[in-house]
């Protein structure tokens, strides 16, 4: 398993849950973005770092290193834009703020798989993680 994968993702979501907790809830609630220029930098420093983390993992440079480089990036671009198309399907729009999302989803997705798939599986889990992420989107906000 490369990057961590699930220590990582645990440890972030406890100390996510813990930044909840001591921070409270937000004076300002609804389902507008607050910031849009903010969401699209995070995005795109969550993006470049990726490379780091995924291909980093490994400590060295190799034919894995190239292939999880590629991975992450298909997989983040292969979300982002089924995130759009099933947007676009579902509501008759598209937003910045889903292609950002998409693409933070499919590079969550491909993170433990990224140095041993096919660049066409990580296509896949970038669709896969587009469609689900979504869909459950879908059912928070339902």
């Amino acid at each position: 398993m490369l990057a961590g994968g699930i220590v990582v993702h645990n440890t972030c979501g406890f100390a996510a849950l813990a930044s909840v907790l001591f921070v409270g809830a937000r004076k300002k609630t609804g389902d507008r973005p607050h910031n849009v220029p903010l969401i699209a930098l995070g995005t795109g420093l969550l993006w470049f770092g990726w490379y780091g983390f995924n291909a980093g993992s490994e400590l060295r440079v190799d034919m894995i290193t190239a292939a999880s480089f590629l991975a992450t990036d298909l997989s983040a671009s292969f979300a982002a834009i089924t995130w759009l198309i099933v947007e676009r399907l579902h509501s008759n729009r598209t937003s910045f703020i889903g292609l950002l999302t998409g693409a933070v989803a499919g590079l969550a997705t491909i993170t433990p798989a990224a140095g041993y798939v096919s660049l066409t599986t990580a296509c896949f889990i970038g669709i896969i993680a587009g469609l689900v992420c979504y869909g459950t989107v879908l059912l928070v906000h339902n």
